[in-house]
């Protein structure tokens, strides 16, 4: 039988963000989003979990009751963290494997590890939106027009895998083609 990917009413939804032990702040937009999840009822359970703040990604089985598990990183790219950290932390790769299944049976229940939300094709209308977002917000004289403005997209890359600036470059690529910006 076919797993059936049209309804997760049954099912439990994960959050992975990184966190951070300096910024108590960093987890808020991900907390956010899993409060706006949890309210549109599309699944039974929508947790969080963080590698350097509680609960912590070794938690996810605790964290919800769900047979079906999804886990999707709150991150713009595959790379280091999305490819090694959360797979390790999950269970999903062994020390020293190069890779890993997405999809795994474990105690009766099953753990699906998704992509990056970031990766999603639907990701360049979201950063516009942000940028729309801040510059109506903060007009200084006037709001400037997309032609008069340059957008800045930083991404946090690492020379452990070439994977972590892909996306943020293809996306300064996408909104630079659109040709409504003076420069990205």
């Amino acid at each position: 039988m076919a797993d059936d990917f049209s309804n997760f009413e049954n099912d439990a939804l994960v959050l992975i963000a990184h966190g951070s032990t300096v910024n108590a702040q960093s987890s808020v937009p991900t907390r956010r989003l899993a409060d706006e999840l949890r309210s549109r009822n599309i699944f039974a359970e929508v947790a969080c979990a963080f590698n350097l703040e509680q609960p912590k990604i070794d938690d996810v089985p605790k964290l919800v009751s769900a047979q079906r598990i999804f886990v999707v990183p709150v991150t713009i790219s595959e790379g280091h963290f999305t490819e090694q950290t959360i797979p390790h932390r999950l269970g999903l790769l062994e020390a020293g494997a190069e890779s890993y299944e997405r999809t795994q049976q474990r105690g009766g229940r099953t753990l699906i590890y998704c992509h990056p939300i970031g990766t999603h094709p639907s990701m360049t209308e979201v950063l516009l939106a942000r940028a729309r977002e801040v510059v109506a917000k903060h007009p200084s004289p006037r709001p400037p027009k997309p032609a008069e403005t340059a957008i800045f997209l930083a991404g946090h890359g690492t020379e452990k895998n070439a994977n972590s600036r892909k996306a943020i470059e293809a996306q300064v690529g996408a909104i630079a083609a659109l040709g409504e910006y003076a420069d990205v």
